[in-house]
């Protein structure tokens, strides 16, 4: 599970331009660039992406193929349960 998530935050940052070429761009750079359409965003979230996973405990790697919505169903569902994990309080103990 946190080889899937170390490899989705890879490829997110991937895909985003790095801030010093985005600064050394001049004042152009720094105009606020428009949203793409609702259909393009649409595709984009459909489209599949493999991860190579190893289990626990084994040296085998999967192949796991999955659209970017699901990767990122999967990313949040992964932060919700470490931040009730962290969150949670311990019983009180029995006297």
């Amino acid at each position: 599970m946190l080889v899937a998530l170390s490899v989705l935050l890879l490829v997110a940052t991937a895909d985003s331009p790095p801030a010093a070429a985005a600064s050394s761009a001049g004042p152009a750079a720094s105009a606020p660039v428009a949203s793409p359409a609702e259909g393009e965003t649409k595709k984009n979230l459909d489209k599949v992406v493999c991860h190579m996973e190893a289990d626990t405990g084994s040296r085998f790697v999967k192949k796991r193929c999955q659209t970017l919505r699901e990767w990122e169903k999967l990313r949040k569902a992964s932060q919700e349960k470490v931040r009730e994990t962290q969150t949670r309080t311990a019983p009180a103990p029995a006297e």
